[in-house]
């Protein structure tokens, strides 16, 4: 069941990652490890749910909302704590910067675990019943 737990998760957040890249942080320019990073791993994500007899509910939503949750927790930490990006930014990402920001950080965090998460566990679901 374990398994069955960490394959739910990383298919739906593949596809999350995904998205979220694309729409919020992708500034035009691709390089091998930009699509490697994000487009590919939404590919083999796609490749896997397909070809494995692993079966996907839609309630499991709960485990990926769960990961989120520990991330979002992990990230207003590491703010807390002084952590910067690579750019010396206060924030892991900009819609994360609890400092100046903090209605956007927020508002992201939860529209992630209760928008986000069951939206792309619908999604994984679908592919699911499509295979």
């Amino acid at each position: 069941k374990v398994e069955w737990v960490f394959f739910n998760v990383s298919i739906s957040q593949a596809f999350v990652i995904t998205l979220i890249y694309y729409a919020f942080l992708f500034d035009g320019e691709q390089d091998f490890m930009g699509v490697a990073k994000h487009a590919l791993n939404c590919v083999f994500a796609l490749i896997d749910i397909l070809l494995s007899g692993i079966p996907v509910l839609f309630l499991h939503f709960v485990h990926l909302s769960l990961v989120a949750s520990v991330y979002f927790v992990f990230t207003a930490i590491y703010w807390a704590a002084g952590g910067t990006n690579d750019d010396g930014d206060p924030y892991v990402y900009p819609f994360l910067d609890y400092g100046n920001s903090p209605y956007v950080a927020v508002g992201f965090v939860v529209g992630s675990i209760l928008l986000l998460a069951p939206l792309f566990q619908a999604l994984t679901h679908g592919l699911y019943r499509l295979r």
